[in-house]
């Protein structure tokens, strides 16, 4: 039988392995491995973790993953000598940060606050010299009128600055179901569709037409969104895509 220690040296490896392959040329990396979701918990004896655990003693809260990336300019850079918490502030943030989600995140200023050590109103004027700085974007404003986990602000880690936030999502194959749900509500349906989408393929519809929309600004995001739909409810091949006249190339060649 395979022992645990056999099996996380194993995963060890292969992380090692991966990060020096892709990413060591243009990220910072601390600790191993992170898993998708990203809670602040406090550490326990249910879930102790040495990786993620500070040292025994000298803090109370557990990482959300093995591993945090953060951008490899913060490394030099100068001003994180005269803003020490800013720095540890940014790893919380990359700490956070969901990679398949263009590297948002999204955790209260008095979460980070507790976890630093300081107070809210210092986190949020740290968090703006972050913006200011170039390390993080707000993506989203904080709304209390929005439902109940969805309130608070999205902030987006930015790894690469010649890559925008747009761009980044453009090419990931997860995106956020309420901006989904929201676009679908706009976009007129028409009525002689053969059968309703499901609702994964009503999300793939939301993709392969965004992808379209972004190399088509003549078309309208409703065309488009009709032509992907229609297609997707009958006989998926060339030819029928090329019978909708639309003189766009069919998503087989996306």
């Amino acid at each position: 039988m395979i022992s645990a220690h056999a099996v996380r040296q194993h995963l060890v490896h292969c992380v090692q392995r991966r990060i020096s392959q892709s990413v060591s040329a243009t990220l910072v990396v601390f600790t191993l491995l992170k898993p998708l979701r990203k809670l602040s918990v406090k550490i326990s004896k249910v879930t102790p973790d040495p990786l993620r655990d500070p040292p025994k003693g000298h803090g109370e809260y557990q990482c959300p993953g093995q591993v945090i990336i953060m951008p490899a300019r913060a490394y030099g850079d100068v001003r994180f000598n005269k803003a020490k918490q800013a720095f540890r502030i940014l790893a919380i943030c990359c700490g956070h940060q969901n990679e398949r989600r263009g590297n948002t995140f999204f955790i209260n200023h008095s979460t980070i606050g507790k976890i630093v050590g300081t107070a809210r109103t210092h986190v949020t004027n740290y968090m703006n010299d972050l913006c200011d700085w170039g390390y993080i974007e707000k993506i989203r404003k904080a709304d209390n009128r929005r439902p109940l986990g969805h309130q608070g602000c999205v902030y987006r880690v930015i790894l690469d600055p010649s890559i925008d936030y747009d761009k980044q999502m453009a090419d990931t194959t997860e995106i956020d179901d309420d901006k989904v749900k929201e676009t679908l509500k706009k976009v007129y349906k028409p009525k002689h569709y053969e059968r309703e989408l499901t609702e994964k393929q009503e999300k793939l519809a939301y993709v392969i037409t965004k992808k379209y929309a972004k190399d088509n600004p003549d078309y309208s995001f409703d065309r488009i969104y009709n032509d992907v739909a229609l297609w997707m409810t009958g006989i998926q091949t060339e030819e029928t895509w090329t019978a909708l006249d639309n003189k766009m190339a069919s998503p087989y060649k996306l």
